[in-house]
């Protein structure tokens, strides 16, 4: 093998290298960096004690599960809404 054609070889590599690297830190590490903060966030969610979640559920079922109640299966089942106040239907039988 000549010189030219290692020098050739030793770019070809070169780039190789440098478009993996790049690759990696423009896709691969904001997907992590994210992953970390949801899990983090998510954390901080599970940290809050679940008689502070109880005693607000019960200071809000009056205004906000009649909303509940009032929804079709369809619309619990698409609308982030009502997902998230999916606790409601503990409290159907107090409306």
């Amino acid at each position: 093998m000549n010189k030219v054609a290692q020098v050739k070889d030793f770019i070809r590599a070169g780039i190789f290298v440098a478009a993996s690297v790049t690759f990696l830190v423009a896709f691969v590490a904001p997907s992590a960096m994210a992953f970390v903060h949801s899990v983090q966030v998510s954390n901080q969610v599970n940290s809050i004690p679940e008689a502070v979640i109880r005693a607000d559920r019960e200071s809000a079922f009056r205004v906000v599960c009649p909303q509940y109640a009032a929804a079709s299966t369809w619309e619990r089942w698409t609308n982030g809404f009502y997902r998230e106040i999916s606790w409601c239907k503990d409290y159907e039988n107090r409306l």
